[in-house]
């Protein structure tokens, strides 16, 4: 567990809630009919990962990877969810590849 935050560590995907839900919403918005939906999972898990890293960054890493799972899971099915922690989908541009690359992860 973080040890400046003492937050619960099952309860703790819910302070990222607000800015997951608008990350979500804007690569919906922006880039739906553009990318595969791979692409957009992955980006999503990137945004997350990053998200999640300043408070549970230095847990054991299946908590972290736990928060991970709970915030995807507010947009993505289980098996989405396990395909865009799992998987770099192949960029379909080359703007893709540099955003996987942009993106913390």
């Amino acid at each position: 567990m973080n040890k400046v935050v003492p937050i619960h560590a099952s309860r703790t995907h819910e302070i990222f809630t607000q800015k997951a839900l608008a990350a979500w919403e804007t690569l919906e918005r922006r880039f739906a009919t553009q990318l595969p939906t791979a692409e957009m999972d992955h980006l999503f898990a990137r945004f997350v990962f990053g998200l999640t890293s300043p408070i549970h960054g230095e847990d054991e890493p299946a908590i972290h990877l736990d928060v991970c799972r709970r915030v995807l899971a507010l947009k993505l099915t289980p098996e989405r969810v396990d395909r865009a922690l799992r998987t770099v989908p192949q960029a379909s541009a080359p703007w893709v590849g540099a955003a996987y690359e942009s993106i913390e992860f």
